[in-house]
């Protein structure tokens, strides 16, 4: 392939790009900007309260008391409201440089849907608060996110 063919391809591909429907890029980017709160969920829901832990600010250290309180507190939840069943909504928002997480989530014994509320770091992947709750609660403390 000719240097000139290379250029027009190039030219072409950053073309492409530059042209491509800014919602296709704010979705890929805001999907991938849900990773690290589902992550902290999860630790939380599979018992790996030492991570959940080890990436909390101090003053959410302080409440949480240790992996261990963690751990027990996702085997009374798995009690009290049973297995996820689905995850309904999930909406994330900026608060400052912060970054707001909520995952509206069904579960097996609970007849409402509950919903976590993770405020985070998107740059140091430091989590500020985490909640667990009604989703009525969630509704209401954050009136501007679109949650069922």
């Amino acid at each position: 392939m000719s240097r000139t063919h290379r250029l027009v391809l190039a030219a072409g591909a950053f073309a492409a790009l530059t042209i491509a429907p800014t919602a296709l890029r704010a979705q890929s980017a805001t999907a991938d900007s849900l990773a690290y709160p589902r992550q902290f969920v999860k630790w939380v829901f599979t018992t790996q309260g030492d991570s959940a832990f080890a990436h909390a600010a101090p003053g959410l250290r302080e409440s949480m008391k240790s992996a261990e309180s963690i751990n027990q507190m996702a085997g009374r939840i798995a009690v009290r409201f049973g297995e996820v069943k689905s995850t309904d909504a999930e909406v994330q928002f900026d608060e400052g440089p912060l970054k707001v997480y909520i995952a509206a989530m069904r579960f097996s014994l609970a007849p409402e849907s509950a919903a976590w509320v993770i405020v985070y770091s998107p740059i140091t992947k430091i989590v500020e608060r985490a909640s667990f709750g009604s989703l009525a609660n969630a509704k209401s403390h954050y009136p501007q996110a679109k949650l069922p």
